[in-house]
Order: C-alpha cells, then structure tokens, then sequence
C-alpha cells in the first residue's frame, strides 16, 4: 500500500525498508518487488546487480514474476505490436 499509495501518501523509501525486512524473512514476493525497486532505483540507490540477486532469490522459491524479471535482464530489447503488446524480447 506504501509503494503505490493507497490508503495514504505514496513513500518508496518505506515501502523498500518494508520489503527489505520481508525478503530477509524470505517472502519471495518481496524478494521479487525488491528486485524491482533496486532494478530502478526506487526508494533508494539502483543497483543491478543486487536486483538480478533478488529476483534469483525469488524465483528459487517459484515466485513467476521473478521468473519473467530474470528473462527481462538477460534480453533487454522488446518487440511490441501495434498495439503495444508484448510479442518476444531480443537477446543479443
């Protein structure tokens, strides 16, 4: 609720303490959305590869976000339609 803003004011700053306190518990979505904030820099410093770290973590532990981070990180490059949809990504 912290990270999007619901139910108060929007804080990333919190919401990644309250996230890092989760992964270190182990929770795989936390794992995951910490992979996501330290991927952008989100409440605090960017770091790749503390992010493909977390999103490892995570997907160890069967969490599907993850996974679909993990594959982002590896081929960076979109193909989207018209539309905008996803169709693959490029690795090179």
């Amino acid at each position: 609720m912290t990270a999007e803003g619901v139910g108060g004011p929007k804080d990333d700053a919190a919401a990644r303490a309250l996230f890092e306190r989760a992964a270190a518990q182990g929770h795989s979505g936390a794992l995951e959305r910490m992979g996501a904030f330290a991927q952008s820099g989100r409440g605090g410093p960017q770091d790749s590869a503390a992010a493909k770290a977390y999103y490892e973590k995570a997907a160890a532990l069967g969490n599907e976000d993850a996974k679909e981070a993990l594959k982002r990180l590896e081929c960076p490059y979109v193909v989207k339609d018209k539309r905008g949809k996803v169709v693959t990504n490029l690795c090179f």
